[in-house]
């Protein structure tokens, strides 16, 4: 069976919602190394990059982003803490709709108050004219 019908067989397979071939699919996983001396000696192939996961930390997860140039030769070799991403919950419209109300309230309360102490100063002024 030559390339062409391996990857038709493939694709025929995923649409029927069939596994695919595992000869043809590459075992991916992510790089380790062992501190930043492990990133320094990691083998990697000219004009690459990658990121490798440090197993020696214990503060968190460290990457390190490791570049090599035309040579071969590690151009780049920096550490990044990672932390979790943290996903913010959508907007509550019925709560900030609420929150808008109390704030339209209590600026009627005040544009009342206020108005009642300018009708006390208008009368004040008045009474001494």
């Amino acid at each position: 069976m030559d390339l062409q019908q391996q990857i038709q067989q493939i694709l025929a397979s995923q649409q029927m919602g069939g596994a695919s071939s595992p000869l043809l699919l590459p075992r991916m996983q992510v790089m380790q190394v062992d501190g930043e001396a492990g990133a320094r000696n990691a083998a990697i192939g000219p004009e690459s990059s990658c990121l490798a996961l440090d197993r020696t930390y214990k503060g968190g997860l460290l990457v390190w982003f490791i570049q090599t140039d035309q040579a071969g030769n590690k151009t780049t070799i920096a550490d990044y803490d990672m932390t979790p991403h943290v996903h913010e919950e959508p907007p509550d419209y019925n709560k900030l709709q609420s929150l808008m109300e109390t704030m339209a309230a209590k600026l009627d309360e005040q544009s009342a108050a206020y108005n009642e102490l300018v009708k006390r100063v208008t009368t004040m002024e008045e009474a001494f004219k």
